[in-house]
């Protein structure tokens, strides 16, 4: 639950953080753990919204030493979305002991 609440608490400025469901029972946050062969691999997304633009904040964080992260960010990036293209790799998100993504709608780079 604490990777959710920094997720939420990271939502830019202006940029609502709409909890509950949507229309079709989906939660608009959510947060899942889940063994990952001899780790753990912990996933947090929160729904984002500005006007008329929507969009989700991902943060996935797996155990020191997965291969997944080994290979980078913008790889771990990759296997959960779909903006592998997209990815900067940032000093501190080159941590061995964890790697993470987060995302803001394509709309709000313009």
């Amino acid at each position: 639950m604490k990777l959710l609440e920094l997720v939420t608490r990271s939502v830019p400025a202006g940029w609502a953080r709409p909890a509950g469901k949507t229309g079709s029972g989906l939660p608009l946050q959510e947060h899942q753990a889940q063994v990952d062969g001899d780790g753990w691999s912990y996933l947090a997304a929160a729904a984002v919204s500005k006007g008329d633009r929507t969009g989700r904040l991902l943060a996935e964080v797996h155990t020191p030493g997965d291969p997944v992260t080994a290979t980078g960010p913008c790889v771990l990036a990759g296997t959960f979305c779909s903006m592998r293209d997209d990815c900067q790799a940032s000093p501190s998100s080159m941590r061995p002991r964890a790697a993470t993504r987060s995302t803001v709608p394509a709309a709000s780079r313009r």
